[in-house]
């Protein structure tokens, strides 16, 4: 009966320290809408209108960089590991006078497991 006692508080107490958490960060980014920019037709107010204000801008000598991410990411914590996983977007448009030179755009899933609470 002891044992079983113990076996129960021990595995109260394992379940009671494992921790989940959700995050998100940035706004989603349509990939339709990446496929509608024209470079050298596709304005910055165009671009705007379709992603809203950008996280960053940065001025390069070819023009300004304008930076859109997201993150959608769940994670789990307990005593001895850590998992993590989402989906991540990132677009960056380089702007030259008003109008899109060159932009990239990635996306793909978070995975991540370690050993050890963080």
């Amino acid at each position: 009966m002891r044992k079983l006692f113990l076996f129960l508080m021990i595995s109260i107490f394992v379940i009671g320290c494992a921790q989940t958490s959700h995050s998100v960060m940035g706004t989603a980014i349509d990939p339709a809408n990446v496929q509608a920019i024209e470079k050298n037709v596709t304005t910055a107010d165009q671009i705007t209108q379709k992603f809203g204000a950008p996280m960053n801008k940065a001025m390069t000598d070819g023009g300004e960089i304008w930076t859109y991410m997201y993150m959608d990411t769940q994670g789990t914590t307990g005593l001895t590991s850590t998992q993590v996983s989402g989906k991540q977007q990132k677009l960056d448009v380089m702007i030259k006078d008003g109008v899109v030179v060159n932009y990239t755009y990635n996306e793909g899933p978070i995975a991540m497991q370690g050993s050890g609470s963080w």
